[in-house]
């Protein structure tokens, strides 16, 4: 659910950055996952990770606007 969630965000311009950093956070725990509890390479997630960085990073502009908007 939380990948559907991140991939839907991600198909709307306005909500690609939290999207992305949603994602992103999923794949955080997911590398923690797999290296941790399964024993098993990281690697896909954090390959997965490494794409949503780019896409957080490209959309730098929205994150900074929405954390104006938050705090007033």
């Amino acid at each position: 659910m939380i990948e559907i969630v991140g991939a839907i965000a991600l198909a709307f311009p306005g909500l690609a950055a939290l999207g992305a950093l949603w994602l992103g956070f999923a794949m955080l725990c997911a590398a923690a996952m797999n290296l941790f509890v399964l024993h098993s390479s990281p690697m896909p997630a954090f390959s997965l990770g490494f794409l949503n960085a780019l896409i957080i990073y490209a959309r730098r502009d929205e994150i900074r606007a929405l954390a104006s908007r938050i705090r007033g």
